[in-house]
């Protein structure tokens, strides 16, 4: 399941910025004024044993849809040892819908 928030005020981008990105699993290296900052929280319901696993990260890819622009897929690793990650993208705009899997 992904769920998101996002935030388009520069202000409150500027102070969760300022209040540190090391909670996330990942986090885009910077986040202009511009952008939408969008945080993701992906929880697994299973997770199988893979080479990823075994080599001690998870590689997940994300799915932004936006009205009236393309579909942006990330891809990002977590730890496998959580069952619930998260992210902080820099993104266009906020999205309407976000979809998380397991990169094959």
């Amino acid at each position: 399941m992904t769920s998101t928030r996002s935030f388009k005020n520069e202000t409150t981008i500027r102070r969760l910025v300022a209040e540190g990105m090391d909670g996330f699993d990942y986090s885009d290296p910077s986040i202009g004024p511009s952008q939408a900052l969008t945080l993701v929280v992906v929880v697994a319901h299973v997770l199988r044993p893979t080479r990823q696993t075994r080599r001690g990260k998870v590689e997940l890819v994300t799915r932004f849809e936006f009205p009236g622009r393309r579909a942006i897929s990330r891809r990002w690793t977590a730890p496998p040892s959580a069952r619930k990650w998260s992210a902080a993208f820099a993104l266009p705009a906020p999205p309407v819908k976000a979809v998380t899997v397991v990169a094959p």
